[in-house]
C-alpha cells in the first residue's frame, strides 16, 4: 500500500435518493419525476429506466458539489446492484419470445447487460479509468465503496466515483424474500486522498477499513466468527478501542434473529459499543444509503461507525469516521 503518511482517503461528496411512493406491491419506488427529464449530453442516446436514474443521482452529485467532467475524467468507478438492468433484460426477452426476435428495437440491446449502467455512466461523463460493476447482493454498493477505497489505496485510481442503484419489478419481486420495507435507491460518493488537515477542517468523512469474510460455521452463521471479525478489525484500525463505536447492521434475517446474531456478537467483541438495525432494505444500494445518511449529520455521537452488510454467509465491514483520533 502506498498511502502518504500526512493523506487519508475519504468520502468527499454524497447524493442518494430513496423511493417514497408505494407500489402495488410491498416495495417503495422512485417517482417518475426524479429522473424522466434527463437526456443527456447527446439527446439521441437511449437509457432505460435505471440508467436514467443513475444518470439522473451522478448529474445531481456533480451540481451540488461543482464537479467538473475535466475532474472525474480519471476516476475509476465502482457500482454495486443486486438486480441492475433485469427488468430490461426480462423486457427484451420477452418482446423478442412473445412476438419475435425481428420485433425487438436494437436500441435497447445494450440494456440487456449487467453492466449497463455503469457503462452509460462511464460514456455520459467520459470517464476513462477502470469500470466496475459488484453484482452479489444486499452487500453490492458497499462492497463498491470498500473496493474503490482499496484502488486508491494501491494507486489504480485517483478518485473513485463509488456506489449503488436498484430498481423494483416482476423479477424482483419473484426472487427477494425479505419481510422488511425494500425501496428502489440510488447513491453515489465520491473517494479521494486529501491530507489530514483538509478532512478535518472540512469534516470529511475518512475511511478507515475495509473487510468481507464468510462468517458460517458448519452452514450456520457464527456469533463468534462475527465477534472475531470486529475484534479483529478494531484491534488493528483503530489506534484508540476505547473509544465509543457504533454498528449499523443491514441484512436479509427475520428481525428476531438478527437482533440476537448480533448482539450476542458485539457482546463477545468486549468493546463498547452501540448497535443499531436498519429496518429498511435498498437492494445492493443499502450500503450506499446508509453511508450518505451518516455523511449528512451535522454531528456524531461516536468517534467511529461500523457499517455492517450481510448477504447470506458473507459479511461486508466498513469502518469510517468523520474525526478519528490524531495519532
Amino acid at each position: 500500500m502506498y498511502l502518504n503518511i500526512d493523506n487519508v482517503i475519504c468520502i468527499t461528496s454524497s447524493e442518494c435518493y430513496v423511493g417514497k411512493e408505494k407500489s402495488g406491491d410491498h416495495a417503495c419506488v422512485i417517482d417518475e419525476s426524479y429522473y424522466i427529464y434527463y437526456q443527456g449530453e447527446n439527446k439521441s442516446r437511449h437509457f432505460d429506466r435505471i440508467s436514467k436514474i443513475l444518470l439522473t443521482g451522478m448529474s445531481k452529485l456533480c451540481d451540488k458539489y461543482n464537479l467538473n467532467m475535466e475532474k472525474l475524467k480519471t476516476a475509476g468507478i465502482y457500482l454495486g446492484t443486486q438486480y441492475s438492468s433485469c427488468n430490461s433484460i426480462h423486457t427484451f426477452d420477452s418482446k423478442a419470445l412473445n412476438d419475435s426476435p425481428l420485433s425487438v428495437n436494437p436500441i435497447h440491446f445494450p440494456d440487456t447487460v449487467i453492466n449497463s449502467p455503469a457503462s452509460q455512466l462511464s460514456i455520459e461523463y467520459k470517464m476513462e479509468n477502470e469500470n466496475f460493476t459488484i453484482s452479489n447482493g444486499l452487500n453490492a454498493s458497499l462492497d463498491a465503496i470498500g473496493i474503490a477505497y482499496e484502488s486508491i489505496l494501491s494507486k489504480a485510481t485517483e478518485i473513485a466515483i463509488a456506489g449503488g442503484v436498484d430498481e423494483w419489478g416482476k423479477i424482483q419481486s419473484y426472487g427477494t424474500q425479505c419481510k422488511k420495507e425494500v425501496a428502489e435507491a440510488v447513491g453515489l460518493v465520491l473517494l479521494e486522498e486529501v491530507k489530514q488537515d483538509e478532512a478535518r477542517q472540512k469534516s470529511y468523512i475518512q475511511i478507515i477499513s475495509y473487510v468481507s469474510e464468510n462468517v458460517k460455521k458448519d452452514c450456520i452463521l457464527s456469533a463468534d466468527i462475527i465477534s472475531e471479525v470486529l475484534r479483529k478489525q478494531i484491534e488493528e484500525n483503530l489506534k484508540d478501542s476505547k473509544q465509543k463505536i457504533e454498528i449499523f447492521v443491514s441484512s436479509l434475517l427475520d428481525e428476531t434473529d438478527e437482533k440476537h446474531l448480533f448482539e450476542e456478537a458485539v457482546k463477545k467483541s468486549g468493546f463498547d459499543i452501540e448497535l443499531h438495525f436498519n429496518n429498511k432494505i435498498y437492494f445492493g444500494a443499502t450500503g450506499v444509503v446508509e453511508v450518505d445518511k451518516i455523511y449528512k449529520k451535522s454531528k456524531l455521537d461516536c468517534s467511529f461507525q461500523i457499517l455492517l452488510n450481510l448477504n447470506k454467509s458473507i459479511l461486508s465491514c466498513l469502518i469510517i469516521s468523520r474525526n478519528p483520533p490524531v495519532s
